[in-house]
């Protein structure tokens, strides 16, 4: 089982960084014009102590999350250089990965049939143990 997820892990980890990286930067560009927003609501208009404290808090909050985005694309960046290098090696782990989902699935399908010891097969194993119960339902009876 470890065997056949490791190929997957490893694709599904490029996907996620790839996704952060591209997230990040799209919403970098909305946090800034969002601060912007807030400075500017701030320097043109005149408030009351209230009204500065939830714009400081709001501004506050989109700088931290402007941090946070502007932390893991930093960490994302040599990341995705480094997927986007070896391509080739990722193109190849996803064939290797369907390759093992076939092999998965050809052994969950495969069946066994004894060439010499018939009397062990499957089959007539399950059909004796039913004869057995069968015996054994009926001398339950039979002793009532």
């Amino acid at each position: 089982m470890i065997l056949e997820q490791m190929a997957k892990n490893m694709l599904n980890y490029r996907v996620v960084v790839k996704n952060t990286y591209e997230q990040n930067q799209k919403r970098l560009p909305e946090l800034l014009t969002e601060i912007n927003d807030i400075q500017h609501i701030l320097g043109l208009n005149s408030h009351d102590a209230v009204a500065l404290v939830k714009l400081a808090k709001e501004l506050r909050k989109v700088l931290q999350e402007r941090w946070t985005m502007k932390d893991e694309l930093d960490l994302a960046k040599p990341l995705c250089e480094l997927f986007d290098r070896h391509s080739k090696f990722f193109e190849d782990l996803e064939r290797v990965s369907s390759d093992v989902d076939r092999i998965t699935e050809r052994h969950k399908n495969r069946k066994f049939t004894p060439r010499i010891r018939v009397d062990l097969g499957p089959k007539l194993i399950k059909q004796e143990n039913n004869i057995a119960k069968l015996k054994e339902v009926m001398e339950m009876r039979n002793a009532r």
